[in-house]
């Protein structure tokens, strides 16, 4: 990391240059990381080089270890901190929620898009492997940011729910059966269908009765 940054440090300067602005500002690299294991890596360029290069230490800051803020300072970077910290993606939402009321007027709706981008990048992946964002990178607006989560937040809770239900099938009627079902079930995504799903799966004498069932959704 040390290196990296020592080579975007090189970039904004090369730059600078061309912008024919090379004047001597104070500078300070930062390094978000919001990785599970504590930081291990040098912070400084000199360090990874037993000395022989020139100084060039980066603050870090650990998304998951960095203290809460109290909300009344209106911190930005500890608001969108939060999100990644909740145990659950309902309280997320619910962090979502209060950005949305703090940062809803449209003087910070440069700074809403590119939260919400970097929420769609960085935060869902972390809380939903496997969710699909590639048809929302375009959002812009809170509401929608929230919708979509939720949409997320069902999809895979129902994906999950089927893959069980596959499972158990497979045990009681054979691979046969249980491949059959999850085509079936492929669009299936209510609660109340799969509840019914359920309830078959344990009542049915036979697989053929438990597909015949299944097609009636």
């Amino acid at each position: 990391m040390a290196l990296r940054m020592w080579n975007c440090f090189g970039q904004f300067h090369a730059t600078l240059a061309k912008w024919h602005d090379c004047q001597q500002r104070p500078q300070l690299l930062i390094v978000l990381y919001n990785g599970e294991p504590a930081w291990a890596p040098s912070r400084d360029f000199a360090a990874d080089t037993d000395g022989h290069g020139p100084q060039l230490p980066y603050e870090l800051v650990d998304v998951f270890r960095s203290p809460e803020l109290d909300r009344d300072q209106l911190n930005v970077a500890d608001a969108v901190f939060r999100p990644h910290r909740v145990e659950s993606m309902e309280a997320a939402r619910g962090e979502v929620r209060w950005l949305k009321q703090w940062l809803g007027g449209e003087e910070w709706g440069s700074l809403r898009r590119a939260l919400i981008a970097w929420t769609i990048k960085v935060l869902v992946p972390l809380r939903l492997p496997g969710a699909s964002v590639a048809d929302v990178r375009g959002l812009t607006e809170w509401d929608e940011l929230e919708a979509a989560m939720t949409t997320w937040s069902e999809q895979l809770r129902a994906e999950g729910r089927i893959g069980l239900l596959v499972s158990m099938a497979r045990q009681r009627f054979g691979e046969a059966v249980a491949s059959t079902m999850s085509a079936l079930l492929g669009s299936v995504r209510t609660e109340s269908a799969l509840d019914e799903v359920g309830t078959w799966l344990l009542t049915c004498e036979t697989g053929d009765a438990l597909i015949a069932k299944i097609r009636q959704i």
